[in-house]
């Protein structure tokens, strides 16, 4: 289970869009306003996100869910997600000026997801049914569940508090960033170009931390796209289904208050929508202002606890109790010789 961003490609060798994917994936239609009222552009050359997904999930027999991408409204944000396309760069820029279709567009599962995380914060795992799932890290957080679901699994203080003599110790995440910033492959104007997220009123040193979607690019800056963009990668769209044309939504900047084509898409809007969660501080500046986070990173790391468990009976899931409140799970370790289960556990920084 992937819960802080870390993603395993489960492919022993890459997938890639091909002609294939094309043939399989349902072509779809979009349009735009990139200047006035009266300028529309009109392609046949997008595909959609979920019918790529399940392209690549067939390749190994798999069938996927998620709230998040196909759930009209998004759990997190509300926003309706379940008709992004995505297309690539050349024909994006080819627009009405070109008669042929690029035909490969490379793009391995592993890269695919790291780009969906790095603009979404969207982790996967495979579940006790065999199904693939794609979900937002509080997700994982609540216990699988978008509703809280944790709750305590053992409490220790009642269980073996023996084990807690002289366990609390604890040490701060030495990985703390004084910032986070973020990047597309390419964009233009305020709101798509964003603002890091600064958490020094809460730490004075630390690390910058990067979050790039380097294959990605959102900013339908017309004028600027068709003048300087680059033809690799994939432009990635935010749009409604209306009589069977997929339009681009618009959306007001979050930065500009303008009504921008693919806003919600831009990252001052991501961040509003999918970035308050994790973080690693209650507070911190997002989008230039003081802001409260939801279900932030639990960075309070205590001493390794060992105490006698059935380890059938386990589930990393749950919350440990101990001295120091309530814990998650970070890592777990049992010993068959001696039954014993020694955890690391992690707490919210209110010690």
């Amino acid at each position: 289970m992937l819960v802080d961003g870390n993603v395993v490609d489960i492919f022993i060798k890459p997938v890639y869009i091909t002609d294939i994917t094309y043939t399989n994936a349902t072509r779809t239609y979009f349009a735009t306003i990139p200047v006035d009222n009266d300028v529309t552009y009109t392609s046949d050359r997008g595909r959609l996100l979920n019918d790529l997904i399940t392209v690549m999930m067939n390749t190994c027999g798999l069938q996927w869910e998620s709230e998040f991408l196909k759930n009209p409204v998004n759990p997190i944000s509300g926003f309706d997600l379940t008709h992004i396309v995505y297309m690539q760069k050349s024909d994006f820029i080819g627009m009405g000026t070109t008669t042929d279709r690029a035909t490969k567009g490379l793009i391995s599962f592993n890269q695919l997801m790291q780009n969906l995380n790095s603009i979404f914060q969207l982790n996967w795992f495979i579940d006790d049914t065999g199904i693939f799932r794609i979900e937002h890290i509080n997700y994982f957080k609540l216990n699988l569940s978008y509703i809280d679901n944790t709750v305590v699994g053992i409490d220790l203080t009642t269980y073996y508090p023996v084990c807690l003599i002289g366990s609390n110790e604890y040490e701060y995440n030495d990985e703390i960033p004084l910032k986070e910033q973020f990047k597309f492959m390419e964009a233009y104007t305020l709101d798509f170009t964003g603002l890091e997220i600064d958490y020094s009123d809460c730490v004075d040193t630390g690390s910058v931390v990067n979050h790039s979607a380097e294959l990605i690019t959102t900013d339908l800056d017309f004028e600027s796209i068709f003048a300087n963009g680059s033809k690799d990668g994939f432009a990635l769209l935010h749009c409604s289904l209306d009589a069977g044309v997929y339009e681009v939504v618009k959306t007001a900047g979050k930065l500009t208050g303008a009504l921008l084509n693919n806003g919600h898409f831009a990252w001052a809007n991501l961040h509003d929508a999918y970035w308050k969660y994790n973080r690693p501080f209650p507070t911190g500046v997002m989008n230039g202002v003081m802001t409260v986070f939801v279900n932030p990173k639990k960075i309070v790391e205590q001493r390794d606890i060992q105490f006698p468990f059935c380890i059938e009976n386990f589930n990393p899931n749950e919350l440990i109790t101990t001295s120091l409140g309530n814990g998650t799970v970070k890592s777990a370790q049992y010993a068959f010789k001696t039954g014993n289960l020694t955890v690391k556990l992690i707490y919210n920084d209110f010690i």
